[in-house]
């Protein structure tokens, strides 16, 4: 897994260097930041965009200096340049700090730091949706909306990993924020991102939470679900697994409300299973 890691990374040296623990090379490394007094005066340099970014903020967190919820002192992120390839980097050099496991403090601030910058984005993303699918939208914001949304998976397994329920939720809420603002008319994206948010909701005890995520979902799938047996029915349907993913979020949502002792539609989750078999055997013929 580290070799695959570094294989993909800018500099290879630098996580290599991390993975081994010497901090104080790293630190050296990655000490590029312009000087003060160039900021100041808007050195062209800063025009580069966000090219000294994993960088700094690496480095400030091997110095001690680095608070998540303020990271941008240190740089701040440039949504209108390649961020995306800046945050991959550090969750780079996060996995590889989790796999070094003697760094905790600066694992754990690397990645509150990444979960702030993915806070942000997200927020970025959805002040220039300019209300897609409705209006047209940048192409940069659709594909880096698309990006930030696995940054924002890669984050919800991470935090699983170190069974933070907190973080892991508020990963999983980053993730369904950028589907429902540049995919909501992809079902079988925002299905699987609610049930996802309420399964976590119901496992720390926010039930009333996860019921109203279980029922948005069962409002709107009701009708995709009917619709595509509306269709099977007509016999002139290419299957495809996007309709088994819509078909289960419909089924999830049900079964979630159910075990939260809310009255549901029983013929509702019977037709839905039925639906279900039906397409993952015309998908299997």
């Amino acid at each position: 897994m580290i070799e695959s890691i570094m294989s993909e990374c800018k500099n290879g040296e630098i996580l290599k260097l991390l993975y081994s623990g010497n901090f104080n090379r790293v630190i050296k490394l990655t000490n590029n930041k312009t000087p003060i007094i160039k900021r100041l005066l808007h050195f062209k340099e800063e025009e580069k965009g966000n090219s000294a970014f994993a960088n700094n903020i690496l480095n400030a967190c091997l110095r001690g200096r680095l608070k998540p919820n303020s990271y941008s002192k240190i740089r701040e992120l440039r949504f209108k340049h390649d961020f995306i390839d800046e945050l991959s980097e550090l969750v780079r050099a996060l996995l590889v700090l989790e796999n070094y496991k003697e760094a905790l403090e600066y694992e754990r601030v690397l990645a509150l730091t990444i979960l702030e910058c993915v806070t942000d984005g997200a927020a970025y993303i959805e002040r220039n949706s300019d209300d897609y699918p409705q209006n047209p939208i940048n192409g940069k914001i659709w594909i880096d909306g698309a990006a930030l949304r696995t940054k924002a998976d890669e984050m919800s397994h991470y935090y699983k990993r170190k069974n933070d329920d907190k973080n892991e939720l508020q990963s999983l809420f980053l993730k369904g924020k950028i589907t429902n603002t540049i995919m909501n008319h992809y079902p079988n994206l925002i299905g699987p991102d609610m049930i996802a948010i309420a399964n976590k909701l119901e496992q720390v005890g926010n039930t009333e939470k996860a019921k109203q995520f279980y029922d948005s979902v069962e409002a709107d799938f009701t009708e995709f679900v009917s619709e595509l047996e509306d269709d099977i029915e007509e016999g002139e349907y290419d299957i495809s697994n996007e309709d088994i993913v819509i078909v289960q979020s419909l089924i999830y949502a049900l079964e979630g409300l159910d075990r939260l002792n809310e009255d549901i539609n029983e013929d509702k989750l019977f037709r839905a299973k039925h639906t279900l078999m039906k397409l993952e055997e015309m998908l299997s013929a």
